[in-house]
């Protein structure tokens, strides 16, 4: 199956793409057309493998580069080099740089959320292009996290201080953007002594301001056999709720529902 992602104007935009396309770091595709354009020598475009077409540069006659029917290069400094069939001091053709304004960064994937428990480890990550380098500043709750600073973010040990909103902000020359929120949700269950009772603690994770229903049953087998027994607001992660009216035997399961 063929899809024409664009169609040349010869006199606006050049004609004749013989060289083919290179795709850069940042995603997008360039290429030169060898003659046409408003110079009538032809030009160098960038493209977006969905079709969105736009002209760098035109070629002039003259001393500029004109003709190239070469393939560009992208250097390392983040620009694109090519050669040209004509033009320069002797007409014989050049080699020339062409200075590209950075690409801002965007992001291909965003940073997923996920459920932790006590002891246990949870990882994000981010996929982002636009012209390098690119500088990554993990977020959590708003609150810069220090030393994290790359693509992806471990959490390890958790104990419910963790959970939370996690963003990530990409930055390069040209711009920044951040991601959307993550949120790691934590629960778990310990215990505590109340008087002469052994009872269950239930503790909650999750960005502040979030409301949950705390569910108890001791069967199950019984859909039916939940019980609620309180709704609870997060103001700081981890929330503790204690189960005083059970005692951990006989055994007793717990659920946290979360509510709008």
């Amino acid at each position: 199956m063929l899809r024409t992602l664009h169609s040349f104007d010869p006199v606006a935009e050049g004609g004749y793409p013989f060289a083919g396309l290179i795709q850069t770091t940042d995603g997008l595709l360039y290429g030169t057309t060898s003659l046409g354009g408003t110079g009538g020598s032809g030009s160098v475009f960038v493209l977006t493998t969905n079709g969105d077409f736009s002209l760098i540069y035109t070629f002039e006659v003259g001393s500029d580069s004109h003709n190239p029917f070469a393939r560009l290069v992208e250097g390392t400094d983040g620009n694109l080099y090519g050669t040209s069939e004509a033009g320069g001091v002797t007409d014989w053709g050049t080699v020339y740089q062409l200075f590209l304004p950075g690409t801002a960064p965007y992001i291909t994937s965003q940073p997923a959320g996920q459920a932790g428990m006590f002891g246990g480890a949870a990882s994000f990550s981010v996929g982002a292009r636009g012209s390098n380098p690119l500088a990554y500043q993990w977020m959590f709750n708003g609150g810069m996290l220090d030393g994290a600073t790359n693509a992806g973010l471990v959490l390890t040990n958790l104990d419910g201080t963790q959970a939370g909103g996690y963003t990530v902000v990409v930055t390069n020359v040209s711009g920044s953007v951040t991601s959307v929120t993550a949120r790691l949700f934590y629960l778990a269950v310990s215990s505590t002594t109340v008087g002469t009772q052994l009872l269950p603690v239930l503790s909650v994770g999750d960005l502040p301001g979030s409301h949950y229903r705390i569910d108890g049953t001791s069967d199950l087998f019984d859909p039916n056999s939940w019980v609620t027994l309180t709704n609870i607001t997060i103001v700081t992660s981890p929330y503790q709720f204690i189960d005083l009216e059970s005692s951990l035997p006989p055994m007793k399961f717990y659920r946290a529902v979360q509510l709008p």
